[in-house]
């Protein structure tokens, strides 16, 4: 009925109908105002049928999600498949025409957000019944991680038990959402707020709250009879305001010593220095500093020589020089890149440069469904120089862990690989043929440095490349 094809390098579900099977108000919302939980639609119309191409948005398919979910993730999940349910009747739309087929159904890895893919059909293409099973096995079929309270067999009592069918389940789903009312604390917690002051005890007096407005206009008063603080030294200096601190004064007391600061009068200025400070003067002559003559330094010549002298230019290019002598002996630490070889015996194996062997691909391990890739490329970024991926269950996803460091994927690369996305790739087996699949990721999977369209399966074979993303360059080889 859908088959999938690419166009313009996009992928679209296909299907063809004929007009009297057709809904055509259910054709005009879906083309002129499409709600936002549905795949875009585009409708062709060719002697008495109409094409309908519905674009796979960059999303993941149902089928390639993984089953073991936190609570909190699978009940928001679960409320965004549902919702679109509620809100068919807004739009004049049949909640039974839903397609719900897992291949066909996207969800938005980050928020979950569900994108349905709608059958403008007279005839509904699912009873109550058949939508009641799906989301029975879904929960039956999702594992939830560190649930200890039974909140699986809960939904599904809801679910089995109203007479509203999926409803039902969406109301208590929503419910949970809410803010739960107030309950009484523990004892625990009442003996604690007994050590509290209570509100009421915080309170003034009549009496009390009189004394601050009273004195509120004091303050002013105050600032109006303090007096300047007087300038150090005992006096004041020439250009210097009443009441000003004198920091230059200051200063040049840290640099010279103690010594007395100039003094005005109305006769005439008269300098006074006592001749006990005149040692303290020494500090002046270090602005110029003579020559010493003393091994020259391997760079500069001393602080104020390297400011006012010539030797700083000197200084400067020994001291490139130098550098630039050390940085052409110097090399960056390159990991060696591993060779891959399959002449050794009846296996394939890893070898680094040294020729020792970093781990061996034995007949035995391709019966076991097991893919190994070798890093060809690592972009500069820190990545395992070997992956092992297990196919004994039919398929393995990659990706990284979150912030947190809890695992998204069957492999998952290092939370600081931040270019991988959380949930990237899958590489699955049917009859006996390699196939991968990029889950929309945020920066694309490059197989033989070829982006590959999301949510579609491509052959793949040993000795293909699968690049992660091509400006970071992080390539891998299927061996």
């Amino acid at each position: 009925m859908l088959k999938d094809v690419i166009i313009a390098n996009k992928l679209y579900a296909k299907m063809v109908e004929a007009d009297d099977k057709l809904d055509d108000i259910s054709l005009k919302v879906l083309k002129q105002d499409s709600p936002e939980f549905l795949l875009p639609m585009r409708c062709i119309g060719v002697d008495g049928e109409r094409e309908l191409r519905y674009e796979i948005v960059d999303g993941t398919r149902f089928s390639y999600f993984s089953e073991k979910m936190q609570k909190g993730d699978f009940a928001r999940l679960l409320k965004n498949m549902l919702l679109p349910y509620k809100n068919c009747q807004d739009w004049f739309l049949d909640y039974h025409n839903l397609l719900l087929d897992p291949e066909h159904i996207i969800l938005r890895h980050r928020d979950y957000f569900v994108w349905y893919l709608y059958l403008p059909q007279k005839e509904p293409a699912q009873t109550d019944a058949e939508i009641e099973r799906f989301f029975e096995n879904l929960i039956m079929s999702t594992e939830l991680v560190n649930d200890s309270s039974g909140y699986a067999m809960r939904l599904l009592r809801v679910l089995k038990g109203s007479n509203t069918h999926v409803f039902g389940l969406l109301e208590e789903l929503m419910k949970e959402e809410q803010p739960s009312e107030e309950q009484p604390a523990p004892e625990s917690v009442r003996e604690t707020l007994k050590a509290v002051p209570q509100p009421g005890s915080w309170r003034r007096t009549p009496e009390a709250d009189v004394r601050p407005m009273a004195q509120e206009h004091q303050p002013s008063e105050k600032k109006e009879q303090r007096k300047p603080a007087p300038a150090p030294g005992g006096g004041m200096r020439p250009g210097q305001n009443f009441g000003e601190e004198d920091v230059e004064g200051g200063l040049l007391k840290n640099l010279f010593g103690e010594e007395e600061e100039e003094e005005t009068g109305k006769k005439g200025k008269s300098k006074t220095r006592e001749k006990k400070e005149k040692p303290a003067k020494e500090p002046k002559s270090s602005k110029q500093p003579k020559p010493v003559k003393e091994p020259k330094p391997e760079k500069g010549g001393g602080f104020l020589g390297g400011i006012f002298g010539s030797k700083a230019a000197k200084a400067s290019d020994s001291g490139n020089d130098s550098v630039a002598e050390q940085g052409g002996s110097r090399q960056q630490p390159m990991e060696p890149a591993p060779v891959v070889s399959s002449s050794r015996g009846s296996a394939a194996g890893y070898y680094g440069d040294d020729g020792a062997t970093v781990f061996e691909v034995t007949e035995r391990d391709m019966e076991k469904e097991t893919v190994f890739l070798q890093l060809i490329d690592s972009g500069g970024y820190a990545l395992p120089r070997e992956i092992q991926l297990d196919l004994s269950k039919g398929f393995v996803t990659v990706g990284r862990c979150d912030k947190a460091g809890n695992a998204q994927c069957d492999y998952n690369f290092s939370a600081s690989i931040s270019f991988i996305s959380r949930s990237h790739m899958r590489i699955e087996r049917k009859e006996n043929q390699l196939q991968i699949i990029d889950m929309g990721s945020s920066n694309g999977t490059y197989l033989n440095r070829e982006k590959i369209v999301p949510n579609m399966a491509y052959p793949l074979q040993r000795g293909d490349t699968i690049g992660f993303s091509r400006s970071y360059s992080a390539i891998y080889q299927v061996c």
